[in-house]
């Protein structure tokens, strides 16, 4: 840990360096220093090496949202003597950097905050301080899980971490991704779920929006799946008409007289005997339902995406790309065939014969010979014919720019 001074010890062992024989540790170690705010050194004094110029940078580490700050500076003629101190504004103490160090690595920060930073050269009695410099450090976003949907702007973040091979989904909308650096993890970007690869039965598939990808560096692997949402599904034809009723069955008669002549079926009333000639039979089978009609037309593809990737350095990274049109759905299925017409009734009995032989009261819907009865059902028609296969998308224009390397209608 850097070790805390006072600043009058700092006086002390500065005048005390400057009378030594410049013999000192060859690996000197960073200390503390406390902020020296309430003493004023003579900063107009550079001891013979002109300005004191401090640079800072951000620098992300391997895991997210871990950042370090890397402070560096530069000046000549610099005696064994000389010693620095490095504040920063939100530090109470200093940190006290030694012989031929001309840098300093901070990795007390934080990502999404500022900080400022000052430098000071101290040799014997002269000192020379630089500017206060602003570092500002960046944030990173995590994409992570099976699938998340993403639309809009991200370009707020430096660092973008696409983990486990996450499915990053923009349902056809637009998505813009902005960062310095992608990493990724086989990741997928891509214009639909898997789930809303096809559009629902009878509709047209949906375009796949716009996708851009604009960063500095690709890290791993990045498969972008900018296609058309195929069409849906043809809705099925209508059913076919019903078949026409079966025709009536012949007439019969009515007959009596004695039992032995009778048929089965006879009907005994008071000691007449009654039956029908001929036994009344079913009336026709009904006629054959009709044809389905045809089935509906597929829904059309939508168009792929409209897309541009542009990335400075892919040495470290793959990217593969598809830019396909939506299919056009399958024709639905023909309607189904018409129900069979209903079966005929039996024929009409001819009341006039003997009619008025009959015995007051007799009930010849008991007739077992004479009742009533209906034909088979007829049979359903045939299925209809399918319908036609919707159109394709059509493939919106593309632009990949990947290194030196270029691809597609890039104006």
């Amino acid at each position: 840990m850097p070790t805390p001074f006072s600043w009058v010890t700092i006086f002390f062992l500065a005048g005390l360096i400057s009378c030594q024989n410049k013999s000192r540790n060859e690996n000197p170690q960073p200390g503390e220093i406390s902020s020296p705010a309430e003493t004023h050194p003579d900063h107009n004094k550079d001891p013979g090496s002109g300005p004191l110029k401090l640079k800072g940078e951000a620098r992300g580490l391997d895991e997210p949202h871990l950042y370090d700050v890397q402070l560096s500076w530069q000046i000549s003629n610099r005696e064994p003597s000389t010693f620095f101190i490095v504040k920063r504004s939100d530090w109470t103490s200093g940190r006290v950097v030694q012989g031929e160090q001309g840098f300093y690595q901070d990795e007390e920060v934080q990502e999404g905050k500022d900080y400022l930073y000052q430098v000071q050269m101290i040799n014997g009695s002269k000192s020379v301080t630089s500017d206060w410099i602003q570092v500002q450090v960046p944030k990173d976003k995590v994409f992570e899980g099976e699938e998340v949907i993403q639309t809009g702007k991200v370009d707020d973040y430096a660092r973008l971490f696409f983990k486990n091979k996450v499915r990053i989904v923009w349902q056809g909308e637009k998505l813009e991704i902005r960062a310095r650096e992608i990493i990724s993890e086989d990741a997928v970007l891509d214009s639909f779920s898997l789930t809303q690869k096809n559009a629902v039965l009878g509709m047209a598939g949906k375009g796949g929006g716009e996708l851009i990808v604009q960063s500095k560096t690709l890290k791993g692997a990045l498969f972008i799946r900018a296609d058309g949402q195929n069409g849906g599904a043809g809705l099925e034809g209508s059913q076919g008409a019903v078949g026409a009723v079966g025709t009536a069955g012949p007439k019969t008669f009515l007959r009596w007289g004695e039992p032995s002549k009778f048929p089965e079926g006879a009907y005994n009333f008071r000691g007449y005997w009654f039956y029908c000639d001929p036994p009344r039979p079913p009336g026709a089978i009904g006629e054959t339902g009709g044809t389905g009609l045809f089935g509906h037309a597929g829904g059309v593809g939508g168009n792929s995406s409209k897309v541009i990737v542009e990335i400075e350095d892919t040495k470290s990274g793959d990217v593969f790309f598809t830019n396909k049109p939506g299919v056009g759905g399958e024709g639905g299925l023909g309607g189904p065939g018409g129900e069979g017409g209903e079966g005929g009734w039996s024929g009409e009995i001819d009341w006039r014969i003997h009619a008025s032989d009959m015995p007051q009261g007799a009930d010849l819907t008991l007739f077992v010979a004479c009742q009533a009865k209906q034909g088979e059902k007829g049979p359903q028609g045939n299925r209809g014919p399918q319908g036609p296969k919707g159109d394709d998308g059509f493939q919106a224009p593309f632009c990949l720019k990947l290194g030196n390397s270029q691809m597609g209608y890039c104006p």
